[in-house]
């Protein structure tokens, strides 16, 4: 008898945990869907909640070690400095000048060999109060600030007592071709980004500026990307950080080309290239010879210098940021979170897909490398992609 009112409990029990995790299902999938629906940034919210389900969701300031070299440190200040010494040695042995004469290492090779002469002298306006209102009105409203504690919230709600300095400013310091000393330290944030959680290199560095700076950033950035288009110097093939190119339309071009390629009996390759900190490798004084062979001269090139130049930073660590590195002088890079930042980059990247010759194409969305390679046989195939190789590793060691 004990043993058939067992039996019966058990059945039961069973029968209430698949309901109970059908119904939890559902409430999840409810919720999920309520929560993509209400968001701002559907795409973030997305991965967001991916990185949840599949437990990869680690707190990006809750670090307990960092294994430095051969051994292992527990101190969050200590942790904190590695983080910023790190960030500043990832490639620091790039050219501090330039020989044009030198065509083997030379990285304005490349320039003189696909673009038959240097580009047209940039033109570029001064700042008006429509601009500028146009430029703080499309600032996202976060709570988020950085050294100075100042939120887009402040600069929204005191546009109307500040538009006018602003502009003024913004117009000296085009005029000066000088940027803004105070507005040149950007606090780190590390985010996580998966594997070991005591190696450095598996944490992104997130830059948090002064709001003041993104707006300056902004004044620039609008003049630059004006010239860029107006000249079409921009890649065809680079599909990252521009307004209607996005990664369905990288998607689409690069299967259009396989299947193009199936459809006409071709044998096809590709070569897919992960670039180790991509932005933190950008070396400046490459980056300015390439901006100035891109017309970006005078007073316009020496503030995009002055932008580059003696810029700190220091890494942040805890809940409530509790944990402070020391300031350090950044010598290399273009900063993730800025503005300029990934303009900076694709004008430093641009010149990578004219590589492809023949049968090849050089994809690019951001420093994600796609390269397509087409054959009648598999040993012409076998050939190029060792080519395409070559010159693109030869390209990547250059610059």
């Amino acid at each position: 008898m004990v043993f058939l009112i067992h039996t019966k409990y058990k059945i039961y029990y069973k029968q209430y945990c698949k309901i109970l995790s059908k119904v939890i299902k559902d409430a999840k999938k409810l919720y999920y869907k309520e929560t993509i629906t209400k968001s701002t940034n559907k795409m973030k919210t997305l991965w967001n909640i991916i990185h949840k389900e599949i437990g990869n969701s680690k707190n990006e300031n809750s670090i307990q070690s960092l294994r430095i070299k051969n051994h292992t440190v527990y101190n969050q200040a200590s942790i904190a400095n590695e983080f910023n010494t790190f960030s500043n040695t990832v490639n620091s042995n790039g050219p501090k000048e330039i020989n044009e004469n030198a065509e083997d290492t030379c990285p304005l090779q490349y320039l003189f060999k696909y673009f038959k002469q240097p580009f047209k002298i940039m033109n570029w306006s001064y700042i008006s109060s429509k601009e500028i209102n146009k430029i703080i009105d499309s600032l996202k409203t976060k709570n988020t600030s950085g050294y100075d504690e100042i939120t887009t919230n402040i600069i929204k709600s005191s546009k109307p007592c500040i538009i006018s300095p602003l502009i003024n400013i913004c117009n000296k310091m085009l005029n000066q071709g000088s940027y803004p000393a105070r507005l040149k330290f950007s606090l780190i944030r590390t985010i996580y980004k998966g594997g070991d959680g005591s190696a450095a290199s598996n944490y992104r560095p997130i830059s948090l500026l002064p709001v003041f700076s993104k707006i300056l950033e902004k004044v620039i950035y609008n003049r630059l990307l004006d010239h860029l288009n107006k000249k079409a110097i921009l890649n065809k093939y680079q599909y990252g950080f521009q307004s209607e190119m996005s990664t369905e339309n990288a998607s689409h071009t690069l299967l259009n080309e396989i299947l193009t390629a199936l459809n006409c009996k071709q044998k096809v390759g590709g070569i897919f290239c992960d670039l180790h900190k991509a932005f933190d490798c950008i070396n400046h004084t490459v980056l300015l010879e390439k901006l100035k062979y891109y017309g970006t001269t005078g007073k316009f090139y020496n503030l995009v210098k002055s932008y580059l130049e003696g810029r700190y930073q220091k890494v942040i660590l805890g809940h409530n940021n509790e944990t402070e590195s020391t300031w350090k002088e950044i010598h290399q890079g273009v900063l993730q979170g800025s503005i300029l930042g990934p303009i900076l980059f694709l004008i430093y990247i641009n010149d990578l897909p004219k590589l492809a010759f023949n049968d090849t194409k050089i994809l690019l969305y951001a420093d994600d490398t796609s390269i397509i390679v087409t054959s009648p046989n598999v040993y012409m195939l076998q050939e190029q992609s060792d080519k395409i190789l070559q010159d693109v590793n030869n390209w990547f060691k250059i610059n």
